[in-house]
């Protein structure tokens, strides 16, 4: 709830002053010019100047209401759509710095720091090396993965690299898929989180190749997301969360505790 109220201030806040804008400013100017087109002198500004106080200072009383009222009526709307282009606008730039931060952590640190809250590495998003062919399974481990990241502070998913932070590459997801290389791998992950978590966590998702020893490394960005993402699973919806260095599935009382405190 707390979010809630910082998320909508803004929008309050320029509706609020598009209100007092338009009647106290813009009322009067449209009474200076409506004044100036029935007296076109400009030598009679103190004259007009005083029509458009004094047209103020009615505009208070009963028979003027539905005009001072039209006027607060339109400077809100103004004023809201102003403050929700500001919000967006500070979560774009939100987003952007948040994307930056992440780039700047190296590959090689990554590498070196491990899985934890914010990273999780994979061997393969799509080859099962125990089957020798290909898994539907592993996408649906990286779909969770992402979703946990969505719901929590955001992360990053690194595919191509063993639980002990040795680079195995992309090869065999590469063959997997009817366009191969980064181009393809790149469309199957975006299509992916299109498919399981919708189109609106797209936008959330950032893919970025790395090249290690000759071998490609996915890295996966991943902003947290401003609203509850569920992860789509046939006929059902889950909700995953990360914590700590795993991604678990909370079950309906604790999603939706967790909702109610984003």
């Amino acid at each position: 709830m707390r979010q809630e109220a910082t998320t909508l201030g803004p929008v309050t806040r320029h509706a609020g002053l598009g209100a007092l804008l338009s009647l106290f400013v813009v009322h009067p100017v449209t009474m200076v010019i409506y004044w100036f087109e029935l007296h076109p002198h400009p030598w009679q500004l103190s004259t007009a100047l005083a029509y458009a106080f004094d047209r103020l200072a009615g505009s208070f009383e009963l028979p003027m209401l539905p005009m001072s009222a039209t006027f607060i009526v339109l400077g809100s709307v103004v004023g809201a759509g102003t403050g929700l282009y500001a919000r967006a606008l500070a979560g774009r730039t939100r987003q952007v710095r948040w994307l930056e931060t992440e780039l700047e952590r190296g590959l090689s640190a990554l590498l070196r720091a491990g899985e934890g809250e914010r990273l999780e590495l994979k061997t393969s998003a799509r080859w099962d090396d125990r089957k020798g062919a290909g898994n539907r399974q592993l996408e649906l481990v990286v779909a969770r993965t992402v979703a946990g990241f969505l719901n929590a502070a955001g992360g990053t998913l690194l595919i191509g690299v063993d639980d002990d932070g040795s680079v195995v590459g992309l090869e065999s997801d590469y063959h997997t898929l009817q366009s191969k290389g980064r181009d393809g791998f790149e469309r199957f992950l975006i299509g992916l989180v299109a498919h399981r978590l919708g189109t609106d966590a797209c936008a959330l998702v950032h893919v970025v190749f790395h090249e290690v020893e000759g071998k490609d490394v996915c890295r996966v960005i991943v902003d947290p997301s401003p609203v509850p993402v569920f992860l789509s699973d046939g006929n059902r919806s889950h909700y995953y969360l990360r914590t700590g260095n795993a991604t678990r599935e909370l079950d309906v009382a604790e999603a939706l505790r967790h909702v109610a405190q984003r």
